[in-house]
Parts: structure tokens; sequence; C-alpha cells
């Protein structure tokens, strides 16, 4: 079964040439794009399957989950992993939208220049000041966004945020599905179908891979 966590992101923006791409499914609060150089492999997104491929950009938005598997491994790819605080203009369109697909595949003759002014970012990054560094990620995210259609979220996608949030924050106490339920005015039907329909993982397992992640993580710390 597939094991679903939330991620804490740094805020320095993660900006990558990767050569590997294999990743569980979880969510976060920032933007994730990934832009597919050479060879292949699937991402999920909100129970969607893509097929990424030379050329294709995939975004995962704020509190979206995602994962990715099966990449080749002669892969090459770009990662972004930012906060839609950095785009200034598009911050809230991130916030309060979200995509209808998760995947665009770009055309190389396409007249945005995206790849130009990634290719451009990724060669001043480590000089370039944090304005400049700012402007360039609204030009580029700005220039994506306009290959994707949006739709406002729901209270749905809201719902299962609050519900991880909660989780995350009490899984080292008694917790059940009831206690979730009435701390969180949701009935337990629903938080039962946000973990077995959206999260494909019961409610109970995801408590107990919490505390074997904490456990894991604090072994590993005490062995150092």
């Amino acid at each position: 079964m597939n094991t679903f966590f939330r991620e804490n992101k740094p805020l320095v923006p993660s900006l990558k040439y990767k050569s590997s791409l294999d990743f569980p499914s979880h969510l976060h609060e920032d933007i994730e794009l990934i832009y597919i150089i050479k060879g292949s492999g699937f991402a999920y997104c909100e129970a969607q399957k893509y097929e990424l491929k030379e050329g294709s950009f995939f975004i995962a938005f704020p509190n979206q989950i995602h994962s990715y598997e099966n990449f080749d491994k002669n892969v090459h790819l770009f990662s972004a992993i930012i906060k839609p605080s950095l785009l200034l203009q598009y911050n809230n369109i991130f916030l309060d939208c979200i995509p209808e697909s998760n995947i665009y595949n770009y055309s190389q003759s396409d007249p945005e220049n995206i790849l130009a002014l990634i290719s451009y970012l990724m060669k001043e990054l480590d000089t370039c000041s944090q304005d400049i560094l700012q402007n360039y990620l609204t030009m580029i995210f700005g220039k994506i966004l306009k290959h994707y259609s949006l739709r406002t979220r729901t209270i749905a996608n809201d719902s299962v945020s609050e519900v991880v949030n909660y989780c995350t924050l009490h899984y080292a106490e008694p917790i059940s599905l009831s206690t979730v339920a009435k701390a969180l005015n949701i009935s337990e039907s629903y938080i039962s179908y946000i973990f077995n329909k959206r999260l494909f993982i019961h409610f109970s397992e995801y408590i107990n891979a919490l505390r074997i992640s904490k456990a894991l993580n604090l072994l590993e710390h005490s062995s150092q």
C-alpha cells in the first residue's frame, strides 16, 4: 500500500538538476515543478496518473498529494520546489486554485522561451540577488501558468490538508477517527473517505506510519 506523508519544506527555494526521481505519496505547502529534459517516468497527483516524457512539465500545487515512480535510469530533469509567496502576483493563484490537469507537454517551438529562462536562472543561481531570483521565478511560472486550466479549490481540498495537519500534530497522542472528527467537526465517515479514497491508506495505518517514521528518525539521530 502506498504510504503517504506531509513534508516540511525549508523557506529557501530548491532548484536543481536531477538524475533520478522516485518519491512516495506526499504533500506540502510549496509548489513543486518538474521538467523532463531526458527520459521518462510516471507522476501521480490527486489519484490521477500522468506519463512524463521529454518536454513534460508537471506541477503539484500546494497541498496536492503527489508521487513519482518508474523513472528511467538515464533520466535528466529540472526540479523546483518553492513557496507561493515568492511568485509575487501569482501567489494567490497557487493558493486559491488547482489545475484541471497537472501536466503540460512543452513545444520546442513555443515562443515563451521558458527553457531559456530556466537555463539563465540556473547559471546565475549562486550569484544573483533575492530580487532577481524572485523575478526569474515569477516570469517562469507566469509563462507556464498560461498553459494550465485552473479551477477554484473546494472545501474538500482544504479538508484533506486540515485532517493531515491535525494527525501530524497529534499522532503521538491517543488518536482515533472519533477524536479527529470531534476536533475538526467533520464526520467520521468523511474522514475515513479521505484516507481510503484520497490518501489510499487506512487511518490506523497512516497513524502507525507517522509513529514509525518518528521512531526511526529518533533512532537515526541517537546513533550519530
